[in-house]
């Protein structure tokens, strides 16, 4: 009979120990947690003139008639935790030693970092996701990624291959505008 109460008390312990353990992995996970993608999208002259977005009417005075699309900064924010998150700012960091200035809707910013506006704090619950629909114009080379600070203070990064790609189509887009206005002047001669 001892080594059957020797044996159970083993068991017990062992069986309590596991419990332990799962419940502290699982209120380690028991949190929010943000996954940034970002895309770079063309909206056309007509959707810009359709739209009753005041940010689209800006754009649309400031870019040349002849312009038939621009490209938009597109940020998808996911929650793929398990507990909501609110989010206090979104910034776009640029590289200070490739270039100080960024020219934006005809203003001059220094460079490092901008943070985007929108309608902060920012509630994302649990398997959501928000969309922010930025500037166009704001990525080049110098650009480093994007940064999300939660109201907790804790920092989101843009992965880096998503970084690479977002700086690969913005700089063929601008070699691309460079090659048709040259075009357009040379054929003007």
């Amino acid at each position: 009979m001892k080594i059957f109460t020797i044996i159970l008390a083993a068991w017990g312990a062992i069986v309590s120990t596991i419990a332990l353990g799962w419940n502290i992995r699982n209120s380690m996970h028991d949190r929010g947690r943000l996954k940034i993608a970002g895309e770079l999208r063309k909206i056309s002259r007509k959707q810009l003139e359709r739209s009753e977005k005041e940010i689209y009417q800006i754009i649309l005075n400031q870019i040349a008639p002849e312009e038939k699309a621009v490209s938009r900064l597109f940020v998808y924010v996911y929650n793929i935790g398990k507990r909501p998150i609110v989010i206090s700012k979104i910034e776009i960091t640029f590289d200070k030693n490739k270039s100080q200035e960024i020219k934006i809707d005809g203003k001059v910013y220094k460079k490092g970092s901008m943070i985007l506006i929108s309608e902060y704090p920012k509630k994302i619950d649990a398997g959501d996701f928000e969309l922010f629909d930025y500037s166009f114009r704001v990525i080049d080379e110098s650009f480093t990624g994007i940064r999300l600070t939660t109201a907790d203070d804790k920092v989101y990064t843009m992965p880096k291959g998503n970084v690479e790609r977002l700086i690969r189509i913005s700089l063929s887009e601008m070699e691309h505008n460079t090659n048709n206005i040259e075009k357009n002047e040379n054929s003007n001669k």
